[in-house]
């Protein structure tokens, strides 16, 4: 009787974890792709303001180092991805703790 009782009680666990387990699956992913820009501050919130005049890129010396803070590993991925692409060499991240990171360049 108690083998009988142990047996359906695992059928019953299992089902629920499959269950759960469907729902879980079939649920869109909350995982979103995020695109960084190097060349500006991350809290601007109008689109249009986000580029920068290739003037003032062109003012930075070669000593000035920039900086931005994230907190998101994808975030500083996507930076550095973006930092390479326009052949910046000079990077650097240091990480800081609880999800924050520093990205420097020059």
């Amino acid at each position: 009787m108690l083998s009988l009782t142990i047996l359906s009680l695992t059928i019953a666990l299992t089902l629920a974890s499959l269950a759960i387990l469907c729902v879980v699956a079939t649920r869109e992913s909350v995982l979103s792709p995020a695109m960084v820009n190097p060349f500006c501050t991350p809290t601007i919130t109008d689109p249009t303001s986000e580029t920068m005049a290739i003037s003032s890129m062109d003012s930075t010396l070669a000593g000035d180092w920039q900086s931005v803070e994230l907190s998101n590993l994808t975030h500083v991925e996507d930076l550095l991805d973006n930092l390479e692409i326009h052949n910046i060499r000079h990077k650097e991240v240091e990480i800081l703790g609880n999800d924050k990171f520093v990205v420097r360049w020059r």
